[in-house]
Order: structure tokens, then C-alpha cells, then sequence
């Protein structure tokens, strides 16, 4: 009989003793705010819009290229640049390819070669052809897709 109730009390330490290992990790696991008193962030979180879809082994431009507005829009960060650099890229390809453009990425590609001013909405704005700037030779690759 006393080996029972000492088991029972083994038992009982063991639990109780596990609960407060998950709540004293829980606690210690949740995300604090700044300065540890409830404030929020007045900043935007980096947020860099999706660009790109597929169809089958089809990649095909879904939105423009946004990028987040400056003081001087024509200034890139190194960021800004590797992403105007892929999405040029990406409508090289797209006029390249084998594929008939969509009428929506027509659109799209009709925007990015603009010279057109264009005005920033929620903080980003359009890179045309003044951010992107396609060559001569793109350009001509580009009408000629966009004609067909």
C-alpha cells in the first residue's frame, strides 16, 4: 500500500512538474513587441509584391513590377536593381518565348515600357521604362510581340 500512494505521488510531481516546463516555454516562445510593452511598429514590414505565375512550364508576369517609392524614384537600392534586373529578364523571355502573350501580360508589358508618368499608390510605384530601360533592340523584340 505505501508503494502505491508513493507512485501516485511520483506521478503527480512528474505531471505537474511537465505543465510547468510547457507553460515557462510558452511564455518564453511568444514574440515580444517592441520594448516589451505592447507597442507597435510604425514601420512597414519589407514586402515585395509576386510578380511571376506559372502555367504548366510557363512562367507568365502577373503584375507589373512595383517598387517601393523614394524620394528620388530614379535612385535604386541594390535590392530594387536585382529585381528590375530579373524582371526585365523575365519579359525578354516572355516575348521570346514560343507562347502567345495574355492579353493581361500585354498590359503589363505595355506599362513597362512607358514614358509615361505614372503616380505611386500605397507607397510603390510602376518601373517603367525610365527604371528598367530596355535597349533599342529590346524595345523593337517587345512591339513586335505586343502587335501580334
Amino acid at each position: 500500500m505505501k508503494n502505491g500512494k508513493i507512485f501516485y505521488i511520483i506521478v503527480g510531481v512528474v505531471v505537474i512538474v511537465s505543465l510547468g516546463a510547457v507553460f515557462v516555454s510558452q511564455k518564453f516562445s511568444k514574440p515580444k513587441s517592441e520594448s516589451g510593452k505592447g507597442k507597435i511598429s510604425n514601420t512597414a514590414p519589407n514586402f515585395t509584391p509576386p510578380v511571376y505565375g506559372t502555367d504548366g512550364t510557363e512562367r507568365f508576369i502577373t503584375i507589373p513590377l512595383l517598387l517601393e517609392e523614394t524620394a528620388d524614384q530614379r535612385t535604386l537600392s541594390a535590392e530594387q536593381e536585382k529585381r528590375v534586373i530579373d524582371f526585365k529578364k523575365h519579359v525578354l523571355a516572355r516575348v521570346s518565348s514560343p507562347v502567345s502573350l495574355k492579353e493581361s501580360e500585354k498590359n503589363i508589358i505595355t506599362a513597362s515600357v512607358s514614358i509615361y508618368p505614372k503616380t505611386a499608390e500605397a507607397g510603390f510605384f510602376i518601373a517603367d521604362q525610365h527604371i528598367i530601360r530596355f535597349t533599342n533592340d529590346e524595345l523593337r523584340l517587345i512591339k513586335e510581340e505586343l502587335q501580334k
